[in-house]
């Protein structure tokens, strides 16, 4: 059980964790773009989605129900893609990868984690008290 600040609190944190992620996969494609060697690294569409939708649903007010009922489907989706993920994964195709994708998903993390408390930091100090 958490009490509402700590759950507003996580989800800001969820949400803006997720904005960073955009920046960071275009910022890192166009790095990887000046590097001919380097293979082209897309942005994901659903990166695109989450902030049409974020903006979307900041400008026009979606009633309780059709919330709650796209709520549910939103998790439903992530449930059914972490079980993708962990039907897809094995030890040692993560092993045969070497290092460096072990490297680049350290280094996202800390951006994201790092990112998103800067982030909620910063708000929190803007909200009044």
């Amino acid at each position: 059980a958490m009490s509402p600040a700590v759950a507003s609190a996580a989800l800001l944190t969820k949400l803006v964790r997720v904005l960073l992620l955009a920046p960071f996969l275009v910022i890192l494609s166009r790095m990887s773009s000046e590097n001919a060697r380097s293979s082209r690294v897309q942005t994901p569409w659903f990166a695109f989605a989450f902030f049409g939708v974020c903006l979307a649903s900041s400008c026009v007010q979606i009633p309780h129900v059709i919330s709650e009922r796209l709520s549910l489907f939103s998790t439903w989706c992530t449930a059914m893609a972490m079980v993708g993920l962990g039907l897809e994964s094995d030890l040692k195709s993560i092993q045969r990868m070497g290092w460096r994708p072990m490297l680049l998903a350290t280094v996202m993390f800390l951006y994201l984690v790092l990112g998103g408390l800067v982030a909620v930091t910063s708000i929190l100090h803007l909200l009044p008290a």
